[in-house]
């Protein structure tokens, strides 16, 4: 089962699973992105309200 269809789905088509992984990645860093700018503008928030 586990061993015909791994190597199948390579030779089929090498290129999707690239373009999947790209994605999945992708995806990941736009998440770290948000993330970290939403801590950035938090952090600018507390620093006026302190002002």
């Amino acid at each position: 089962g586990i061993e015909l269809e791994f190597p199948q789905v390579r030779e089929e088509d090498p290129d999707e699973r690239q373009r999947a992984f790209m994605m999945m990645m992708g995806r990941g860093r736009e998440q770290d992105r948000l993330e970290r700018m939403m801590r950035y503008t938090m952090r600018e928030k507390a620093k006026n309200m302190k002002k």
